[in-house]
């Protein structure tokens, strides 16, 4: 009897333990998928970055070409004004001459003519310096206005080719932390560990579907591979992301929302939802998923830029700044968050800080496609 009940308890703790294997064998293939579409997610994204960017140096050369030919063109602008202004002050005193000289020629004739005379003539010239001097001041108003609209005019320019530029590549950027992605990834090589899936198959199929543009493939791909791993967050998360670009708002926040709750800590699908409710306009709820980003990553900037971006739609601008600043504080050279930062110093009227802050984004593009390289 004994010898059975031993030979039970063996069988059972071996039971127990082949199971508990076969669970961690699962659970570190799911890491390991999640590792890997990280990894290709992200290069896919920084090589088209690169490109982004190397078109981007090439639209800071243009700018910067076209901010020189503009400031000749004002300064031409103001010589042509201080020449107005030199022309009526001439004018002025050519005039004022003339009147002096008409004066001393009727002071003869006035001496025997009646004082009513000599009071109208007075009068009439009162009347005409006063029309000069009026002359004067309308033409320096005139010359100051034309001086801020131009400067205006050549902000608005300005903010609207980078805005354009920005519009495109904000669909499309998907950050995290590549690094200790990539020595995971090579950490799980090491150890022998690979995954040739289905799953990962159509995860695959599924990036390159959505690179060239073929949404609807992708999204078919993405579901194979729901099918395939129903509790992988990695297909929502996708499918998520196709689904927001082509503007199917409510289906995206769907997709996120089953992604965090198989996974509550992955930030990434949290701030993906942020994207689509903002662009959708429901700013509250944007606001709230933006905060439990840098509750979850105190380090994630793009946290805190997006908040920054819906605080800047509801017209807020000086608390817009205060989230640009912690970007910019956790990143100093973080382009986008001194790009958004200015488009806030514009909507307040600060305009030498828009301009400061303008002309570090462009640097700062230049400056990633160098790194990049």
């Amino acid at each position: 009897m004994k010898k059975i009940l031993l030979l039970a308890g063996y069988f059972i703790c071996i039971f127990a333990i082949l199971t508990f294997a076969a669970n961690a064998q699962n659970l570190y293939d799911y890491r390991i998928d999640r590792l890997q579409n990280s990894n290709y997610e992200l290069q896919t994204k920084a090589n088209y970055l690169e490109k982004r960017l190397e078109s981007l140096e090439k639209s800071n050369k243009e700018l910067i070409k076209q901010n020189i030919e503009i400031r000749k063109d004002l300064q031409r602008e103001i010589e042509k004004q201080q020449l107005l202004v030199n022309a009526a002050n001439e004018f002025s005193k050519q005039n004022i001459n003339k009147s002096i000289d008409t004066i001393n020629g009727f002071s003869i004739e006035l001496r025997n003519s009646q004082m009513i005379n000599f009071i109208a003539l007075t009068f009439f010239l009162l009347i005409l310096a006063a029309l000069i001097i009026y002359t004067l001041i309308n033409v320096k108003r005139m010359t100051r206005l034309a001086l801020e609209n131009e400067n205006k005019n050549f902000l608005r320019e300005k903010v609207n080719k980078v805005n354009k530029d920005f519009e495109k590549t904000l669909n499309t950027i998907v950050h995290s932390a590549l690094t200790d992605a990539e020595k995971k990834i090579k950490e799980a090589s090491i150890n022998g560990f690979s995954d040739k899936s289905n799953f990962q198959n159509y995860i695959s199929e599924g990036q390159k579907l959505m690179k060239v543009g073929k949404f609807e493939e992708s999204i078919d791909a993405f579901n194979q591979a729901i099918e395939h791993k129903p509790n992988n967050p990695t297909g929502y998360y996708h499918n998520g992301l196709v689904l927001l670009q082509i503007g199917e708002f409510d289906q995206a926040i769907s997709n996120f929302e089953m992604a965090t709750k198989l996974d509550p800590v992955m930030y990434d699908a949290i701030n993906q939802k942020g994207m689509a409710l903002l662009k959708k306009g429901d700013f509250e709820n944007a606001v709230k998923a933006f905060d439990q980003v840098i509750r979850l990553n105190k380090d994630f900037v793009w946290a805190y830029n997006n908040k920054g971006i819906v605080l800047y739609q509801q017209k807020k601008y000086e608390e817009s700044i205060d989230f640009f600043n912690q970007a910019i504080e956790i990143k100093n050279d973080f382009a986008n968050a001194y790009h958004n930062r200015a488009s806030s110093f514009l909507a307040l009227n600060l305009n030498d800080k828009a301009i400061k802050d303008f002309t570090r984004s462009i640097e700062l593009e230049g400056g990633l496609v160098g790194t990049l390289k």
